[in-house]
């Protein structure tokens, strides 16, 4: 009885699963806030639109006195904690995401194992097609 691994059907579906698991590991989550340009966000803070934000990195999510959510990401050397405290807005920071160990390892290991796989494929195909135990290792040996 040959084992799971074996067989080529499942080792190929799972090599063509690896990189969407990848893909949706290191992707980030969808936003479910409006996204609005840096201006008009400081326009609502100065209105008193925004009661309240949220800081990861760059990226600032704002919660609208009316309950609805917006989003905008921060220019390189912006501060708006002045502006923002100006306004009595409450600021709640997160440190930034960090990438997915398990994500980095896979996307690393991922390109070495699927190059072994193919080798030993190609291997034992090249074996059963010369007929058995030599194989492609058996090249300028006698029968």
């Amino acid at each position: 009885m040959r084992s799971l691994l074996s067989r080529p059907g499942l080792m190929m579906t799972f090599a063509a699963t690896i990189p969407f698991v990848i893909a949706l590991t290191a992707l980030p989550p969808q936003a479910k806030s409006e996204a609005v340009p840096y201006s008009d966000f400081v326009a609502a803070v100065e209105r008193d639109e925004v009661s309240a934000v949220r800081v990861q990195g760059q990226i600032v999510e704002g919660e609208r006195v009316d309950g609805r959510s917006i989003e905008t990401y921060l220019p390189q050397g912006a501060n708006i904690v002045p502006l923002l405290h100006e306004n009595n807005v409450e600021i709640v920071a997160y440190p930034p995401p960090q990438p997915s160990v398990l994500g980095s390892l896979l996307a690393g290991l991922f390109p070495l194992l699927l190059i072994f796989g193919l080798f030993f494929f190609l291997a034992r195909r090249a074996a059963n097609q010369q007929g058995g135990a030599g194989g492609l290792m058996s090249v300028g040996k006698s029968k």
